[in-house]
């Protein structure tokens, strides 16, 4: 899901909108976009939509003191699983 109104969704993020690449570095899984170094001002996606790729920099905003791109849903995911998550 994008929520309207979020940094993602002004930038142009879209559903079902496929990210392949942070900053340049290609992601596999969820953990790899955790894994990008916080502290920055934007965020430079590679994503798949329609069988094209495209560049969409999504600005960052301030929430609870780190910079957050907007909320990523996972159907089913379990936060027990992982509580830092």
């Amino acid at each position: 899901n994008v929520f309207e109104n979020s940094a993602a969704f002004k930038a142009g993020l879209k559903i079902n909108d496929i990210i392949t690449k942070v900053n340049g570095i290609e992601v596999n899984t969820l953990q790899d976009i955790l894994n990008q170094e916080e502290n920055q001002d934007s965020v430079d996606l590679t994503v798949i939509r329609d069988n094209n790729e495209m560049n969409i920099t999504v600005p960052l905003t301030d929430y609870n003191d780190s910079k957050k791109m907007g909320v990523i849903i996972i159907p089913n995911y379990d936060i027990t699983a992982n509580p830092e998550f």
